[in-house]
């Protein structure tokens, strides 16, 4: 209402919608001030509709579910919007597959990673054209038992064929998600091809340095018993008493 004690409507109005968590609340004035003014000074407050007394039970309860729809259509919009942004800025690959395994949606990341010269990624285009063709068998398998079970979040990884011939290493996640009425897969994947090859190499450096400190140790303990052989050797041939057969043995 418009006329209340304390506080006006219109105060109301502009007080809600300065509230960090009531501000997106849809407001209906239902007041007998039906002057335009009245009105005009209603909805520059805040206020989605402005109904004036005596009123309609059947048009305010109409007005309201009407309002509450453009409401939830205005936080969808704003919650796609936001999608939309984060998908954009995100430095991982997101993509949508349907059920058919077609790209539907691809980030920029996406087409970078998935993109050759002559063969840019686009959508429609199945995301196996995308693996080497080695692992192509086994990466759609796992897609479509990925969208069989339903599940919202499973380790994937694959090889991509490289324009050059080269293969990139790929891993990420991947889930089952309602994406306009139809299940979709949306993938998360990044070029981890780098860091495996570090960890290769480390992991080569380390067996090596494990082998040679165990070579190392080997001949060290093997010399020292060779040396006590060799002193008793010596002894023994010194010894002027010892038979000729015995010295030569």
């Amino acid at each position: 209402d418009v006329v209340m004690p304390g506080m006006s409507g219109f105060e109301v109005c502009t007080k809600l919608r300065s509230h960090v968590v009531l501000r997106d609340v849809p407001i209906v004035i239902v007041s007998g001030l039906g002057d335009h003014e009245s009105r005009l000074k209603g909805l520059e407050a805040g206020a989605d509709d402005f109904i004036t007394k005596p009123f309609d039970s059947l048009e305010l309860r109409a007005r309201v579910r009407h309002l509450c729809k453009l409401n939830r259509s205005q936080r969808l919009l704003q919650e796609r919007e936001r999608y939309d942004q984060l998908l954009y800025l995100s430095p991982d690959a997101v993509l949508l597959v349907n059920q058919e395994l077609q790209v539907q949606v691809a980030n920029p990341a996406a087409t970078t990673l998935l993109s050759r010269p002559k063969q840019p990624l686009k959508l429609g285009m199945p995301i196996a054209d995308c693996v080497q063709p080695a692992a192509r068998e086994a990466f759609e398998a796992r897609l479509r038992a990925l969208l069989k079970s339903g599940s919202v979040g499973e380790m994937l990884e694959t090889t991509l064929a490289a324009a050059d011939g080269s293969t990139r290493e790929v891993e990420g996640m991947a889930g089952v998600v309602d994406w306009e009425n139809e299940p979709m897969l949306q993938l998360y994947l990044r070029d981890v091809t780098a860091t495996r090859r570090l960890a290769r190499e480390a992991a080569h450096r380390n067996r090596l340095e494990a082998l040679g400190q165990l070579s190392a140790q080997i001949a060290h303990d093997f010399a020292n018993v060779l040396n006590s052989l060799g002193i008793y050797l010596a002894l023994i041939t010194e010894n002027q008493e010892l038979p000729p057969a015995s010295r030569e043995i």
